[in-house]
């Protein structure tokens, strides 16, 4: 699935390196990992996107490449708290119903 299938959109795009991690703010709200391509790789949700997003990028498991390529977007957009999992959950649900499963680095879903 291609990020311009998600609905909700997610306005929002830095790539996915330590050194674009300031410009993402420390809010909450939905993101997603995508690769070279916008091919969704990741949907998760977070209370502080900043710290989630550095969290990721120390983590190999999200480093590491897939079978839609390297996470190289980090796409995300602003959510008060009380959405997240509605939202998260929404844009999971959309994404299996297209691929008939989740994306490759969520373990778990809705």
């Amino acid at each position: 699935m291609m990020i311009s299938d998600l609905n909700p959109k997610l306005p929002f795009r830095v790539q996915f390196r330590f050194s674009e991690a300031l410009r993402v703010p420390e809010s909450s709200g939905c993101y997603v990992l995508a690769s070279i391509h916008d091919e969704v790789i990741y949907i998760g949700q977070s209370v502080n996107l900043n710290k989630r997003m550095q969290q990721h990028l120390d983590t190999s498991r999200m480093t590491q490449a897939t079978s839609a390529g390297l996470a190289v977007w980090f796409y995300y957009g602003f959510l008060p708290p009380e959405e997240l999992n509605r939202i998260e959950s929404q844009l999971l649900f959309n994404f299996k119903a297209v691929e008939g499963s989740l994306p490759p680095l969520n373990r778990k879903g809705p």
